[in-house]
């Protein structure tokens, strides 16, 4: 009997049967359109499935398949088992939407429609396992319709993905996660976000997910480590930034702005990578930063940990940055983009920084990036500079206050007064404003060990009073 089944069900007569039984049954069980063009059954082996097409309940696409092919590895009634090697879904199309009206699914009516009101026991479950998925260039929807905002950026209530490829296997289903081994994951998002390749160990539940062994490559980012998200509930997403609580450990990676703009508008312009390696904990808009290694440019490099409050506001974001080792100069400094960076303008220092050569700088700083204050030692070109300064940026010329420190710096180069200034050293309490000899005008107060002037070396000098241009000339008037 069973093997007159399995012949009478590969005859396409009686296919065509069994898909307009189908069909009718999934129309009269989910009172929507239901299409199916052909099938082909090689019982126990594979079921395909040929122009496949479910409507919503308002009528719209919620999948059409050209193409599902299920293999089949293992199918028993007696042991009530059904093992499922592999689904593939080529060049499908799928359209997911939260209406908006009672914000429930489109898909809804499927679920409720099959999950059946038997809540008895008696009947033994059968054993099914769905062993790997592949999607090949597949479109992907999701419509939030409470939501009408507009961004450039990744908008989590309006996705739609292209040229979705998906390789994932070794399936587990419990009864409050999912975890799946993702071998490959590809997109195009609308926005402009691509995806070259993703892979994970990866769990989802309903407040965490969760990706071990994480790789991203995309056209401008190599990404290595593992990351995990939690939150309350998937609304949280409305508002990643402040509620969704991350921790990521990455290995040597490259990291694009190019790519972090999707998530961040603020970013859109920077157009800069950076090598990175560290932990990060928090939200957005508390992050901290341990173990952080990064480098920029051809020069620049930094170790140490960072904390940010204000992400991703960049000017308004406070600073705790505790500094192991810092290496940069004037050239990779001025390389970076001034806020806000689609007006392509670059951070600008003074002419006479270039001077101070590679600066390595090990210490403390705390603040915003136009108004901080730096406990530093700092090793230059010119000589040594501890400090413990308050520096703000928003005012030309710059204005400073606090203690400075400094072992045989060249103060007359830094300030273009060679050959009459040479080298000091000196501890002192500094208030002023301006770094080039044209605007510097400062209020100093502390003693000189050693200063070159005029060709003299001075040594124990009591200083007490105020530097300006003026005074200068008069002293080698």
């Amino acid at each position: 009997m069973m093997i007159g089944l399995t012949v009478a069900v590969q005859m396409p007569a009686v296919q065509t049967k069994l898909v307009h039984y189908i069909t009718t049954q999934l129309k009269n069980k989910l009172k929507t359109n239901v299409k199916i063009e052909s099938i082909n059954i090689r019982f126990f082996k594979k079921v395909e499935i040929f122009g496949m097409y479910i409507e919503d309940l308002q009528k719209d696409t919620l999948l059409y398949a050209p193409k599902l092919t299920a293999n089949i590895s293992i199918f028993s009634i007696q042991k009530q088992k059904l093992i499922i090697s592999s689904v593939e879904l080529d060049h499908a199309r799928i359209g997911l939407k939260n209406l908006k009206e009672t914000n429930a699914s489109n898909f809804k009516f499927i679920i409720d429609a099959f999950a059946g009101n038997d809540t008895s026991t008696s009947k033994s479950p059968w054993e099914i396992k769905l062993e790997a998925v592949k999607l090949v260039e597949n479109t992907f929807s999701f419509v939030d319709q409470r939501y009408t905002e507009k961004t450039r950026c990744i908008d989590f209530e309006n996705i739609f993905l292209t040229h979705l490829n998906v390789e994932a296997n070794d399936f587990q289903f419990y009864k409050d996660s999912t975890f799946i081994n993702i071998a490959n994951i590809s997109l195009h998002e609308k926005s402009g976000f691509n995806v070259d390749h993703m892979g994970a160990q990866a769990l989802f539940a309903d407040t965490v997910m969760r990706f071990r062994n994480l790789e991203i490559k995309t056209p401008y980012s190599d990404i290595k480590g593992h990351y995990r998200m939690e939150f309350k509930s998937m609304d949280d997403f409305d508002d990643f930034i402040s509620k969704v609580n991350m921790r990521a450990e990455f290995k040597e990676s490259t990291v694009s702005s190019n790519d972090i703009q999707y998530f961040s508008s603020e970013l859109f312009g920077l157009d800069k990578t950076i090598t990175i390696s560290g932990v990060a904990r928090g939200t957005v808009n508390q992050l901290k930063l341990k173990k952080l290694k990064l480098s920029l440019g051809n020069t620049t490099r930094f170790e140490g940990n960072v904390v940010m409050s204000g992400l991703p506001d960049i000017e308004n974001t406070y600073f705790d940055i505790i500094v192991d080792d810092f290496i940069s100069n004037k050239t990779d400094i001025e390389s970076i983009p001034a806020y806000p960076f689609p007006e392509k303008t670059k951070i600008k220092l003074p002419d006479n920084f270039a001077l101070l050569g590679e600066c390595r700088i090990k210490g403390k700083f705390t603040g915003f990036i136009s108004d901080f204050v730096a406990y530093a030692d700092v090793s230059t070109a010119l000589g040594f500079i501890s400090s413990d300064i308050n520096l703000k940026t928003t005012t030309t010329p710059e204005v400073y206050s606090g203690n400075i420190n400094t072992r045989n710096f060249d103060i007359g180069k830094f300030t273009n007064s060679s050959p009459a200034i040479g080298k000091i050293s000196i501890n002192a309490k500094v208030k002023g404003q301006g770094f080039r000899f044209d605007n510097l005008l400062t209020q100093v107060n502390g003693a000189v060990s050693d200063f070159e002037f005029n060709g003299y070396n001075y040594q124990n000098i009591t200083v007490n009073g105020e530097v300006a241009k003026k005074c200068l000339k008069e002293l080698w008037a």
